[in-house]
């Protein structure tokens, strides 16, 4: 399994600063408090989320293009080994 962490930054990159994904969504950093490490050991919903990315947004931006945004970094998953192993995702 291989994540596309790079086309997931590339689809962010275009609704949000690279400030924000740095330091809220922690990639390029890792930082364990990031809302990103939050949400992938299930500390948040997501609907938390989305309302908390979204507020990061540029003006207009939708909850789909946040959902596919963040899901392109999944692409390289099969979407059926993806949805048994992790219930509570964007996908």
């Amino acid at each position: 399994m291989k994540h596309d962490k790079a086309g997931c930054l590339n689809n962010l990159r275009q609704l949000m600063s690279d400030e924000d994904i740095t330091n809220v969504l922690g990639f390029g950093n890792d930082k364990d408090d990031t809302l990103r490490a939050r949400f992938e050991i299930g500390a948040c919903d997501t609907r938390y989320f989305l309302e908390q990315v979204l507020l990061l947004c540029k003006p207009g931006t939708t909850e789909q293009q946040v959902t596919d945004a963040w899901n392109k970094i999944h692409a390289g998953i099969q979407e059926e080994a993806w949805e048994t192993k992790h219930k509570n995702t964007l996908i």
